[in-house]
C-alpha cells in the first residue's frame, strides 16, 4: 500500500537546538517559542509549505473473517435470514493518501483499521400471516397482512483519545511545527463506551505529554465507540380490488423500541500543563454535561413511515 512521507518537514526537536533560536524573538519560557521560522529550520529551504511528498509503497494492511449466513423458508409464509460476520481489519494507516511518520517509523501505529468493525449481525425475517377467512367481505379485513423486520448489531468505530495543553502547540512539544505528540496512557482506559453518558470510558488514566516527545507515547485505536444495537419494523396490509387493482398500506418503525443509543463522545483531553495528569474539562453531570469522556451526539429516535401505494 501507498503511503505519503514529508522528507522536508521540520525534523523533531529541530526548535529546541540552540542554533535554531531567533535572538530577535522575546524568550516567553515556553520550549521552541522563539524558533526560527519553520522554513530555516527544514533540510530544504523554499519549497512551499515546506512539502515535499515522497510516496513509498512500504506500508501494508492486513483483514481476516469469519462470515457465515442461515436463511431458511418456513411454511405458512414465514422467511427467516441471518448473517453474522466476525472480522478484523489491521494496519499502520487506514487510506492511501496517510502521511506517515517524518522518521519512517510507523510500526507501533499498528492496529485496528478506522473502518474495522469487529462484530456484524443481521437478523431479518418477513412473516406473510395466513389467509384468516375465505369469507370475502370479513377478508378485506382479516387478510394479506404481513409482519417484517431487521436487527441489526454492528461494533463501534475504533478511536483513540486526543488531547491539548494551554499555550502549547505541535512545535512546543515536539520541536517540529507538523509533527505532534500523543496522549499518555497510565493504565486501563476500558473497552471505549459503558453506560454512564458522562464517563464513557476511565478518564483517570490519561496524561499530557512533555516537551521533547516523539510522538510515541500511545498507539491508535485502541478503543471503540458505543455499538449499533438497532432494531427496524414494518407492518403492511393489501387491499386487492377487482382483478387489477391492489392497494397497499405501509407502517415501518425506524428503531422500532425507541432504543436510546449513543454514537459520538468528547475525545479531547484538556491539561494546563505539559506532563500534567489533571484534567481541566472532566464531564459531569452538573456543569459540564459535554466533557471529556462524555457523550456528545445519539443516533436518532424512533421514526415512523407512512405509505400508501395503489397498483393498476
Amino acid at each position: 500500500m501507498p503511503q505519503f512521507r514529508n522528507i522536508n518537514a521540520v525534523p523533531y526537536g529541530a526548535a529546541f537546538q540552540p542554533a535554531n533560536q531567533d535572538p530577535t524573538r522575546p524568550t516567553t519560557g515556553i520550549p521552541g517559542s522563539n524558533a526560527l521560522p519553520a522554513d530555516l529550520m527544514a533540510p530544504y529551504q523554499g519549497f512551499s509549505n515546506n512539502n515535499i511528498v515522497l510516496i513509498e509503497y512500504v506500508e501494508k494492511s492486513n483483514y481476516n473473517a469469519m462470515q457465515t449466513s442461515i436463511n431458511r423458508r418456513f411454511s405458512k409464509g414465514l422467511l427467516l435470514q441471518m448473517s453474522y460476520t466476525w472480522s478484523k481489519a489491521l494496519g499502520a494507516i487506514s487510506d492511501d493518501q496517510t502521511f506517515a511518520r517524518i522518521d519512517g517509523n510507523f510500526s507501533f501505529l499498528y492496529g485496528p483499521q478506522n473502518f474495522d468493525r469487529r462484530h456484524n449481525l443481521s437478523f431479518n425475517w418477513v412473516y406473510a400471516v395466513p389467509s384468516l377467512t375465505h369469507n370475502r367481505l370479513i377478508g378485506i379485513a382479516a387478510n394479506n397482512w404481513q409482519l417484517s423486520g431487521i436487527y441489526r448489531y454492528q461494533s463501534g468505530a475504533p478511536y483513540n483519545p486526543g488531547f491539548s495543553v494551554t499555550g502549547y502547540n505541535n512545535q512546543n512539544l515536539t520541536g517540529s511545527p507538523t509533527e505532534g505528540a500523543r496522549i499518555v496512557i497510565t493504565g486501563n482506559p476500558g473497552q471505549g463506551y459503558s453506560d454512564d453518558p458522562y464517563q464513557m470510558f476511565n478518564t483517570t488514566v490519561f496524561a499530557a505529554p512533555i516537551s521533547g516527545s516523539k510522538g510515541l507515547e500511545s498507539g491508535r485505536n485502541y478503543m471503540n465507540l458505543p455499538p449499533i444495537n438497532n432494531w427496524d419494523l414494518s407492518l403492511s396490509k393489501r387491499f386487492a380490488f377487482a382483478e387489477h387493482y391492489k392497494i397497499e398500506a405501509r407502517l415501518d418503525a425506524f428503531n422500532a423500541f425507541n432504543h436510546t443509543q449513543f454514537n459520538g463522545i468528547n475525545t479531547t483531553a484538556n491539561f494546563g500543563t505539559p506532563g500534567s495528569t489533571f484534567i481541566t474539562n472532566l464531564a459531569n453531570s452538573a456543569t459540564n454535561l459535554n466533557g471529556f469522556g462524555a457523550i456528545n451526539s445519539v443516533r436518532p429516535p424512533r421514526n415512523l413511515q407512512w405509505m400508501l401505494r395503489f397498483e393498476f
